[in-house]
């Protein structure tokens, strides 16, 4: 399973602009958690948020973009998972190197 800050990094990374309904939809997490992380990413330099315009009523809506640290930072954790999920060699047991005549001591 996929972690909500991978989900949101791969979300940016996907796509120029992201709004936070969108990355409610990417992550399943609920509106106010998303605005505290657009928050924090935003303090960290991760991302830059701008407003919407708006040439209606109500609140305008906050489009985040990543940053070039940002880009390195996602591309980095994205990155690592897979190398993570990569299956690696792993040596055959004792009995099964026997059997196929590798560990037979000649």
């Amino acid at each position: 399973m996929e972690t909500p800050i991978r989900a949101t990094g791969r979300e940016l990374l996907s796509n120029d602009r992201v709004n936070q309904t969108d990355l409610c939809l990417a992550t399943g997490l609920p509106p106010w958690k998303i605005s505290r992380l657009f928050k924090r990413l935003e303090l960290l330099g991760f991302i830059k948020a701008e407003e919407e315009p708006r040439f209606t009523r109500g609140r305008p809506r906050k489009l985040c973009k990543l940053t070039p640290s940002g880009i390195e930072y996602f591309t980095g954790l994205l990155r690592e998972r897979t190398m993570r999920t990569v299956p690696r060699a792993l040596p055959l047991p004792w009995s099964a190197q026997r059997r196929a005549g590798e560990g037979d001591g000649s």
